[in-house]
């Protein structure tokens, strides 16, 4: 549930509209299939890592793990990184949709919900992706009627049909699948959890995304300018169509909690991935401090501060910083699943090195070589093409910088930490496959698995 309640966020509610304005509804719907059987691809694999070995850190430990301590130190930082500019476009998110004051309202709440205790913060973030899900849901359904001509008076069917290309677009809305990593490791039993999380995550994200897309592109023209509008969500979408005017307050607040939810999930993943690699050694070892109740209060603080930071400068403007955030938040969630591909390739290869067998592991991802090709793919084409994109035209200078910010800094921070700690690919033979794993005996002895 966290790793849905991650993703039915911005991405959802009001990056869609972008997703539709420049795919059109068959290309918004061609790119969330192709992106959404990537998805699954890559979380198949994370899932074959974290139920073997439901360490804290999760992909920058695998990294560290199985292929360089260098590239952990890297994706552990760009990770991080990532989700705090997620977390402050969630709240540029609220600030956009009833008003600025509700951001700082999201702020107060984010940080009393995660300062409490893990336990608190799963139960409001289990009950908030509950409202998510049934309002997607319900939006489906009622645009489903006003499509078949049962409200607003009019029958749409497929009229406004029309295909270009908004792959870019739909790679944001799916960040925050692999947060179940970050999860992992609070898990009482990853062996039965991990399996049970992978087998029906994708097929409701795939549902609510794809659902959604199809109805909603099936009402409203790609070239309405409303897709572009932050203060127009899809919801009012349909509501306006179906004459429904006074339900629009009940859509504000479903898509206020929607936010609040996915930029609570992000706080969680980014305020644990820096208390993982505080413990790890290459964070602060302040950051690895924690409260009786489990909770890495100074973590927590720190990225809040960051986020608040960030937040100050929406005021220059919403719109284009929202679309700078998106920019380098999403090169930076390609290089996370890019990183997630690479340590899944490096643990099989050791395992066949090392003479263990696949039959071993409590999860086994069936789609191996050829789904992580077809993933790794599907990663490196729109990485690619989005710098392209940007000297089309009018050549955007902040907009190319911001898109390929994320890999600079990743590889910047490889190559700083390389430097300093001379470290070195490590050899097949020699990573440590043991250690953490649910076969370790000190694991065992920590965790009552049936």
């Amino acid at each position: 549930m966290l790793a849905i309640g991650g993703c039915i966020g911005t991405g959802l509610f009001i990056a869609s509209g972008s997703v539709l304005s420049n795919g059109g509804p068959a290309g918004a719907l061609l790119s969330y299939i192709i992106m959404g059987i990537a998805v699954y691809f890559i979380m198949n694999a994370l899932g074959e890592l974290a139920a073997y070995m439901p360490i804290e850190g999760s992909f920058s430990a695998y990294m560290t793990r199985f292929v360089d301590p260098a590239a952990g130190f890297a994706i552990g930082w760009n990770y991080w990184l990532s989700y705090v500019l997620m977390v402050s476009s969630e709240l540029l998110s609220v600030g956009m949709v009833p008003g600025a004051v509700w951001s700082i309202v999201c702020l107060v709440v984010l940080f009393a919900v995660n300062s409490w205790s893990v336990r608190s913060y799963g139960e409001i973030e289990y009950w908030a992706a509950m409202v998510k899900v049934v309002a997607v849901l319900a939006f489906i359904i009622l645009g489903i009627v006003i499509d078949a001509g049962g409200l607003g008076g009019h029958r749409y069917g497929f009229e406004n049909w029309h295909i270009k290309g908004a792959l870019v677009f739909t790679i944001f809305s799916f960040l925050g699948t692999e947060m179940l990593g970050i999860s992992a490791a609070e898990s009482k039993n990853p062996r039965k959890d991990i399996p049970r999380a992978i087998s029906t995550v994708f097929f409701r994200i795939l549902v609510f995304y794809v659902g959604s897309i199809l109805v909603i592109g099936m009402i409203i023209p790609y070239d309405d300018r409303n897709l572009l509008n932050a203060h127009s969500g899809q919801g009012r979408g349909h509501i306006a169509r179906a004459g429904l005017g006074p339900a629009e307050h009940v859509v504000n607040a479903v898509i206020l909690t929607t936010v609040v939810s996915a930029g609570n999930s992000g706080l969680y993943a980014c305020t644990r991935m820096l208390h993982a690699m505080a413990m790890a050694g290459t964070a602060p070892r302040l950051f690895s401090r924690c409260t009786k109740r489990g909770v890495p209060i100074y973590a927590l603080v720190f990225v809040l501060v960051i986020a608040m930071a960030l937040f100050g400068i929406s005021f220059i403007g919403n719109q284009k910083v929202f679309s700078y955030i998106l920019n380098i938040s999403t090169l930076m969630g390609l290089i996370t699943w890019l990183s997630i591909l690479l340590a899944h390739v490096r643990f099989r290869l050791a395992l066949k090195r090392q003479g263990y067998s696949t039959a071993r592991l409590p999860f086994r991802d069936w789609t191996f070589p050829f789904g992580t090709a077809y993933a790794a793919c599907a990663i490196m084409v729109p990485m690619a093409g989005t710098g392209w994109a940007q000297t089309q035209g009018h050549f955007d200078v902040p907009g190319f910088i911001t898109t390929y910010l994320g890999p600079v800094i990743a590889c910047v921070m490889y190559c700083f930490w390389k430097w300093y700690k001379k470290t070195r690919i490590l050899d097949l033979a020699e990573i440590d496959l043991i250690s953490g794993s649910v076969e370790d005996s000190n694991y065992l002895s920590s965790h009552h698995v049936d």
